[in-house]
């Protein structure tokens, strides 16, 4: 029987954020890892991680990716900080089983689907309760094991609910048209369109009830294999001018828009490759407010 203590907290998040009824379980530990009383371990860092070409990374080829998960897996031994490693090397039967991504882990999808599984993997640790609300994730990918250093030193230096490389790379170049049409918004708005996008290749989390909607939003938006893949725009229209010279972002695309949808300011872009639209002197947050369906309210995040 839940303790009264609880069920009052429960009630008040889940006002807060409208959950769902399958988002009873996590506010459940929401409240445990608010209240003094109901907390029953300290705060823990997991890190996450995952390479691989297949689900049999030993015999389809694909030794690089087996020589850079073990590369992270010794390099993580190292930092007395981490608490537990979710390191995979082939994708777990909860994924490759789930209707949700069949499309994503089908053969020669690049990323293993996009790279859904960044936001998958972490919901799927938290729904298992091996991570839990209180503690701290720690994304890095294979390839960007020096952001591990840095990304420690910000845990302990900043309060902010998500800490995540800025870059002077801007969102309309980098992101199609049909995205910024998800997002009720257009590739020229200040906001959305003509600030940076910040890095998805490593990132800090403090696991709370924000972070958690957030990983909740990303998941559900990275389910539209269309809007993650590298299909173009059914509508080109809605592109903009300098897009078509590159590509979707995929899932660092939808990572930098549901953090625009939730915090007013991004910072300015001034794309490396050619000269483009970007925010100059323009005011980013005149007329912004949280996304109604994809903004998480509160929300706070450090550029470095």
């Amino acid at each position: 029987m839940i303790p009264k203590l609880v069920l009052v907290a429960v009630c008040h998040v889940a006002g807060a954020l409208e959950a769902t009824e399958n988002d009873h379980a996590s506010l459940v530990q929401s409240a445990a890892s608010t209240h003094p009383a109901l907390q029953a371990r300290p705060r823990k860092l997991h890190l996450l991680s995952h390479r691989s070409c297949s689900q049999d990374p030993i015999s389809d080829g694909c030794g690089g990716a087996s020589k850079a998960i073990e590369t992270l897996r010794r390099i993580a031994g190292n930092y007395t900080q981490i608490d537990a490693a979710h390191i995979y090397d082939r994708l777990p039967d909860e994924l490759m089983n789930d209707p949700r991504w069949q499309r994503h882990v089908s053969s020669n999808v690049r990323g293993r689907g996009y790279w859904f599984w960044k936001a998958a993997l972490s919901k799927m640790l938290l729904d298992k309760g091996e991570m839990q609300l209180g503690d701290d994730l720690l994304y890095v990918d294979t390839d960007a094991l020096g952001e591990l250093g840095h990304l420690l030193k910000m845990r302990e230096e900043t309060t902010e609910d998500v800490v995540i490389r800025k870059q002077p790379h801007c969102e309309h170049v980098w992101t199609k048209g049909e995205i910024f049409e998800r997002f009720n918004t257009t590739w020229d708005n200040p906001h959305y369109g003509l600030t940076q996008q910040p890095k998805a290749q490593a990132y800090l989390m403090r696991l709370n009830a924000r972070t958690s909607r957030l990983l909740r939003t990303w998941e559900m938006l990275l389910q539209d294999f269309h809007l993650v893949s590298d299909e173009p725009s059914r509508n080109t229209a809605l592109d903009g001018p300098w897009h078509k010279r590159k590509e979707n972002r995929h899932d660092q695309s939808l990572l930098s828009m549901v953090i625009k949808a939730s915090v007013p300011k991004s910072g300015t872009c001034k794309e490396p490759d050619f000269d483009c639209d970007n925010l100059g002197q323009r005011d980013e947050t005149a007329g912004w407010s949280v996304h109604q369906e994809l903004g998480v309210p509160g929300l706070t995040v450090r550029y470095t």
